[in-house]
């Protein structure tokens, strides 16, 4: 999969901005920020990075909208919509800029001509008929209004971006008349291609569910042309056998294309026929469709998706279904490319110019290199040839993300056909989401389903009674560890950091620490053999993940030598059976000396190597070049105090684990660095951007030991690695998340654990950072159904079977309760 324009200027540094751009959700980690175009599910989702922006925004501007996707009553209040979710975006982009003032590159979509030009066409087209109606003059009025907003914004642009910038207007495609509606799967039902069950041709979203794929060779799925072979082995209801008679099929409807009439007039409606080769190429050519075909000019528009059928093959235009309005333009295939800077050449007609240029053209113009895998071009001929001559254009290796070839599995083959079949039904799905209405009466239809299955099942009330119950006793357990802290631990923790510290000065050629116990190399020896990088697991009943995870680890390509050192708590399994099988150093301690912070600093301490890695006993590494890529940047970088990877779940992690990793980020495939600035920097930040700019995740991480033993790990029950990141942001270090190195880890945890992993989030939050997750109880209310709401959100569109989302929908409520609960709670 290739990187995105503003994921390779985040990998160079630079800082990125980026707003409303089509197909960025759920959006991924950037040096900056994203703000996710059309294809977010909502405002109550997770639709910018850092999630922390979206309360933000949604407070900065009020009645934020994401697009005019709502039910309207006519072209009047479409109108009004569409000019106030432009007044809405532009607010939007006044408050990001003036929150991110140090943006390199600023990429924002202003959707709403597009919508104003399907609607409102045959108010600005002098061919129209309706051109001279009379309300034509006042959406003409209205139309002019909002491109002059935009051509102001263009103007503050201009008079902004200094003797540097580059200002570029891009449009991806251009717009003309809409004349009528052609069904493909009309065409292909009457040529016998297509057969659909019972003999029933019906208009609506079920109609490609009433196809019967075992007698259909060909089916049509999308607005631009696009016609598919039912292929044998590629569709999991394939009847087209591969080779000759797939290549005969697609002949014959290439040629039937071309015969097709307007029956009004008579005249032919197709104007080129395409195959797929001769449009696409590269690795994912199997997902394009087999066969193009451009109408008209595409003032006839082709349907084959939920109006999979029609009573005849041309039509006039339909009522667009999410708000009742009948389009009367559409899409051209030129579209708009203007240039403006002191380093653009005036005056030059860039006629060869297509929409892949633009991202090469923007990377060679903030001097980063261009992954030699790209279709485009660098626009050479837009600028002064003083710029070009001075900087030549760069270009630098693709970069690929490595999938872990050594680990196969079962369950790993089986996720992939899983994926294979969800690709299928992804294809026949529409683009388009449903109304608000109808999303928000679905949503209550299946919270009260959910209610009542909780209702009827057995034992959920004891259930319930169980989850008070724990929380009650945790309460008295932090109860009575405060007092006995505060009344016999904590002379007795002093007298013990004094007395290993007397030994220490004592014993200066040593520095193993009493109450341990070491197998294999003493860890304190006088000399030790010097290692580069220091591989550091703590572990307690490892169990035989662990064995895989060593494997892999010793099993790294590296550039340098490094060690490995296993500190176990008390293993009563075979983990330091599994640890003694491989040549690493196992260190013994009692159970009651086990803390994530301390136990790390120990491991510090023993470390022979300059560089410490710290992972955990079930994190596997991911490929043979996790190792290396994750002390890369502490390598090049003196000012980098650590480093930390990208965590893939495993391939059976359940649908809300594999959620709650995406909404952590730690599944992004961008590389971030991140650091605080000059001066007053970090204390001129809100709580929330410095939480998103301070994580830091011990499951697999790397650590400069000469900072650790400046700013240790704080000894505290949860997030030290977060204090940690915090500390050393503040002292002047840099953090890097480099996902080229990335760990297989997930975990399918108890109710019990969910609640209290929020609870100590939450509780780490309000005591690093001063900030409140839940107050109130409308807090509460609010939290819980957001999040009950997104995870129902997650089971419709999840491909689980009826009884299994059942399930799900009772999991989702009390998972969501827990959740909430511990995070309410964390924070008082």
């Amino acid at each position: 999969m290739s990187e995105v324009l503003w994921g390779i200027l985040s990998r160079h540094g630079k800082r990125v901005g980026v707003l409303n751009v089509p197909i960025t959700y759920p959006p991924d980690a950037v040096n900056g920020f994203v703000v996710s175009g059309m294809d977010a599910p909502g405002l109550e989702s997770r639709f910018t990075y850092p999630e922390s922006l979206r309360r933000e925004l949604v407070q900065a501007v009020d009645g934020y909208m994401i697009d005019a996707d709502v039910p309207c009553t006519g072209e009047e209040e479409y109108l009004e919509l569409v000019t106030t979710m432009l007044n809405k975006r532009l607010d939007a982009l006044h408050f990001l800029l003036g929150r991110y003032p140090d943006l390199d590159f600023l990429m924002a979509t202003l959707v709403e001509t597009d919508r104003l030009q399907h609607a409102f066409w045959k108010y600005i087209d002098p061919a129209s008929p309706d051109f001279a109606s009379p309300q034509a003059g006042h959406f003409r009025s209205a139309f002019e209004s909002c491109f002059q907003m935009i051509d102001d914004l263009v103007g503050e642009f201009m008079a902004q971006i200094g003797d540097d910038g580059l200002l570029l207007v891009v449009s991806d495609h251009g717009f003309g008349p809409l004349r009528k509606d052609v069904y493909l799967n009309k065409f292909l039902a009457d040529l016998g291609l297509l057969k659909f069950g019972e003999g029933e041709l019906r208009l609506g979203p079920e109609s490609l569910e009433t196809i019967d794929w075992e007698q259909t060779k060909a089916y049509a799925f999308g607005y631009f042309g696009n016609i598919n072979i039912n292929l044998m082995g590629r569709e999991p209801a394939g009847i087209v056998e591969p080779g000759k008679e797939a290549e005969q099929l697609k002949s014959l409807i290439a040629s039937e294309l071309t015969k097709l009439l307007d029956p009004e007039d008579g005249t032919p409606l197709t104007d080129r026929v395409w195959r797929r080769e001769e449009l696409y190429s590269g690795q994912f050519l199997e997902a394009a469709p087999d066969i193009l075909v451009c109408m008209r000019n595409y003032e006839y528009m082709t349907r084959g998706d939920y109006e999979a059928v029609h009573s005849s093959l041309v039509g006039p235009p339909m009522v667009y279904h999410r708000n009742a309005i009948k389009h009367s333009g559409n899409h051209r295939l030129d579209g708009v490319l203007m240039a403006y800077g002191n380093r653009v050449q005036k005056g030059v007609r860039l006629e060869s110019a297509g929409i892949a240029d633009i991202t090469p053209t923007v990377l060679h113009f903030l001097g980063v290199p261009v992954p030699d895998d790209m279709d485009g071009k660098v626009l050479v001929e837009a600028f002064d040839p003083a710029f070009i001559d001075e900087s030549a254009v760069q270009f630098e290796r693709a970069r690929s993300i490595p999938f872990p070839a050594k680990i196969a599995s079962p369950e790993l083959a089986s996720t992939k056909r899983l994926l294979e079949e969800q690709s299928y039904q992804l294809r026949r799905m529409s683009q388009d989401l449903a109304a608000a209405t109808a999303r928000t009466k679905a949503l209550e239809t299946d919270m009260a389903a959910a209610r009542e299955e909780l209702v009827a099942m057995p034992g959920v009330h004891r259930y319930v009674q169980h989850l008070e119950h724990q929380i009650a006793e945790r309460d008295r357990i932090i109860a009575r560890f405060q007092h006995d802290f505060s009344a016999r631990a904590l002379p007795r923790t002093v007298a013990t950091a004094l007395l290993r510290r007397a030994f220490a000065l004592a014993s200066p050629g040593r520095t193993k620490v009493p109450e341990t116990e070491s197998d294999g190399d003493a860890p304190g020896m006088a000399n030790p053999e010097p290692v580069d990088v220091s591989v550091i697991i703590p572990t307690r009943n490892a169990g035989d993940r662990f064995q895989e995870c060593l494997a892999q680890i010793f099993g790294q390509k590296t550039r340098f030598s490094y060690e490995v050192l296993v500190i176990d708590s008390g293993s009563t399994d075979q983990t330091i059976r599994i640890a003694s099988s491989f040549p690493t150093r196992v260190v013994r301690i009692p159970t009651r000396d086990f803390n994530h912070g301390r136990t790390r600093n120990l491991g510090a301490n023993l470390a022979k190597g300059r560089f410490l890695v710290f992972t955990v006993q079930d994190a596997v590494p991911g490929h043979e070049s996790w190792l290396d890529s994750l002390v890369a940047p502490l390598e090049a970088d003196n000012s980098v105090a650590g480093s930390y990877s990208r965590q893939v779940p495993l391939p059976w992690a359940n649908l809300f684990v594999k959620d709650l990793y995406e909404w952590s980020g730690t599944t992004s495939h961008y590389r971030r660095v991140k650091s605080v600035g000059g001066n007053g920097a970090w204390e001129s930040m809100s709580p929330r951007a410095q939480l998103d700019l301070a994580r830091f995740d011990n499951v697999s991480s790397c650590v400069r030991k000469a900072v650790l033993l400046e700013i240790p790990f704080p000894v505290v029950d949860f997030a030290e690695d977060l204090h940690w990141g915090k500390s050393v942001l503040q002292r002047g270090y840099k953090l890097v998340y480099e996902p080229a190195s990335f760990v297989l880890h997930s975990h399918s945890r108890s109710l019990v654990y969910d609640y209290h992993r929020a609870f100590l989030s939450s509780q780490a939050y309000y005591r690093a950072f001063g900030i409140r997750d839940i107050t109130g109880v409308r807090g509460f209310l609010d939290n819980f159904r957001g999040g009950f709401t997104h995870r129902l959100d997650l089971i419709r569109r999840s491909d689980l079977k009826d009884e299994q989302k059942a399930n799900a929908r009772a999991q989702a409520f009390l998972l969501t309760f827990a959740e909430t609960l511990g995070r309410w709670q964390g924070a008082r």
